[in-house]
């Protein structure tokens, strides 16, 4: 079991940050249709980035799991406007597992920027999401994140009775005006009517089931990442801060209170990092280990952003909650993020089910007497 990257993978991570370093945290609002930072889409685009996961034989690079867990981590880390983690890895990774029955042109589309997909769960719906007997959704998805953009949607709806894995085509007129202020701003949100569109039946039954799951699975661990580079961003932001800015005659950096501070910010982040590098191992897994992995990534890492963003506002104090820093996007993001994919009770939750699944599967062992 490989815990960790490759040289290969660290040259992806370098070549990636040059470019997301360009990354616009203060662009306007999205044009209908599109990214709000639409010229780093494009770039992204051009680069072949959006198809890190999209099989060779459709226009991507086919990369591993590894690969696209390093472009969560640095989409993280740069704070982008655009929904990369949703569509190029979670939205793709979870069609890799259909390859047979997925369209060509939407894996051209989703390597060439043109098409985005998300991941709707029964969380983000206002009510029972169905598929009636003439193949059509009824249901409506409320305040999605990248709702604006996107033009695909992956969920797991009730189809007489039992389960089925559809795709979903959201066109423009199935969704309302983006929301004036979303928790994270630099993801706008907005109510998706998902009758409006088409829709494919990809699986039912305990097949559809499975795949869901380990969709949501993959989700989760890719959004750890995302959380992790933002994380690892919010402290590199708070140590650089407490070494240039000055108070009695000594870099606040200093002072014991922001030592201690930092250091559990850091304590914090490494658990966080063990716990999805161990996740990133079990993604090539068959059966419950990546369902246990992600769940502990996720739980560790949702507490790790949430430490940082908090300690780095508060290390940067006023000029935490204005735009000559970023703290308070990290600090939304954070928020934001916590509760997508599901809330940390959620994957507590989901956690203890599956322990005790296992403990249930495992021969009891003899008392000693």
């Amino acid at each position: 079991m490989n815990l960790g990257f490759t040289t290969e993978h660290d040259t992806l991570r370098g070549e990636l940050g040059k470019l997301l370093a360009r990354a616009d945290r203060r662009c306007a609002a999205a044009v209908h249709g599109e990214p709000p930072d639409a010229a780093l889409w494009q770039a992204l685009a051009a680069g072949g980035w959006l198809g890190t996961a999209v099989p060779l034989e459709h226009g991507g690079s086919g990369l591993d799991g590894a690969a696209v867990c390093v472009l969560a981590e640095e989409a993280g880390r740069a704070l982008v406007a655009l929904p990369l983690v949703e569509s190029a890895c979670a939205f793709v990774q979870a069609l890799r597992g259909l390859p047979s029955v997925i369209p060509p042109a939407l894996w051209h589309g989703l390597a060439e920027g043109r098409m985005r997909g998300l991941l709707i769960a029964e969380d983000d719906m206002d009510a029972h999401l169905a598929l009636d007997s003439e193949g059509r959704l009824r249901g409506r998805a409320t305040q999605l994140p990248d709702g604006p953009c996107a033009t695909h949607a992956l969920l797991l709806a009730h189809a007489e009775g039992d389960a089925a894995l559809v795709l979903a085509s959201m066109p423009p007129h199935g969704k309302a005006a983006a929301a004036d202020q979303p928790l994270d701003l630099l993801h706008p949100c907005c109510d998706i009517d998902l009758s409006a569109g088409e829709t494919q039946v990809l699986a039912r039954g305990a097949s559809a089931r499975s795949a869901w799951s380990r969709a949501r699975d993959a989700q989760a661990l890719f959004v750890a990442f995302e959380q992790l580079g933002g994380a690892q961003a919010a402290l590199d932001a708070a140590r650089a801060y407490s070494l240039q800015r000055y108070a009695f005659g000594r870099p606040i950096g200093s002072f014991q209170a922001l030592k201690h501070q930092m250091a559990d910010m850091l304590a914090g982040l490494d658990i966080a990092r063990s716990n999805c590098l161990y996740g990133l191992a079990a993604l090539s897994s068959d059966g419950d280990a990546l369902g246990e992995a992600a769940a502990v990534a996720r739980i560790s890492a949702t507490e790790a952003y949430r430490q940082c963003a908090a300690g780095s506002t508060q290390v940067h104090g006023a000029i935490g909650v204005s735009w000559e820093a970023d703290c308070h996007l990290h600090y939304r993001r954070a928020q934001a993020l916590a509760h997508s994919p599901g809330s940390q009770r959620e994957w507590k939750d989901r956690l203890v089910r599956l322990l005790q699944r296992r403990a249930d599967a495992s021969p009891a062992e003899p008392l000693m007497t």
